[in-house]
């Protein structure tokens, strides 16, 4: 499994600190906060007040998981050949 990894430093601090093998990050509904997922399910909570400093693994993680979901639904769109959609002309006709 790919993972990232984050650096953050929050208001007051000298020094920035790593967040390391994560799968998972967003923000928390209706609070000023971001929470991070690692590969082990560790969930780390940080106030947005911080500064975030992604890597480029990152960039490359969503990369692979867009092109995955996007094979995953063109997979969806194979037809059977003994499936018959209601509408849709079969490709042999």
């Amino acid at each position: 499994m790919k993972t990232y990894s984050v650096r953050y430093k929050l208001p007051g601090q000298l020094r920035f600190h790593k967040l390391t093998n994560l799968v998972e990050d967003g923000y928390v509904d209706e609070h000023p906060m971001r929470y991070f997922i690692t590969a082990d399910k560790q969930r780390y909570e940080i106030s947005l007040l911080g500064v975030f400093l992604f890597d480029q693994s990152r960039s490359d993680f969503i990369e692979d998981l867009n092109a995955r979901r996007e094979e995953e639904a063109r997979e969806e769109l194979v037809i059977d050949e003994e499936e018959v959609i209601p509408g849709v002309k079969r490709p042999d006709e």
